[in-house]
């Protein structure tokens, strides 16, 4: 299982990258992996982060991304109000492939989600 070295503390993640342990899980470490994503975490990623974060420990999984959408547009201001513009703005905030809910799972310190809708 391959390691990731952040500030002088090893930290075991999967072959996908996903920590294995989420009590590892720390702000330096998710900037560290956006970074070889080429992606700068900003305020609104840590946002998303942070909420998915919370949801996980409140129901002992990763929400769905409809439902990241949902909670999300009630904190951002999307183009055209709708859905529809709120997951086009998760898709532009979490470009890497093959899914935002992968990469917002990954960032999170959340292990690999099963489903990405």
């Amino acid at each position: 299982m391959p390691n990731i070295e952040i500030k002088g503390k090893v930290i075991k993640v999967d072959y996908d990258g996903y920590l294995s342990n989420f009590n590892d899980w720390n702000k330096d470490l998710a900037i560290y992996m956006a970074k070889k994503d080429r992606l700068k975490l900003k305020n609104d990623h840590w946002v998303v982060i942070e909420w998915v974060r919370s949801y996980y420990i409140a129901y002992k999984g990763p929400p769905r991304l409809k439902m990241i959408v949902k909670a999300m547009d009630g904190v951002f201001k999307s183009d055209n109000n709708s859905s529809a513009g709120m997951t086009q703005y998760i898709y532009m905030l979490f470009p890497t492939p093959p899914s935002p809910l992968k990469s917002i799972c990954r960032y999170a310190g959340l292990p690999k989600p099963t489903g990405c809708i």
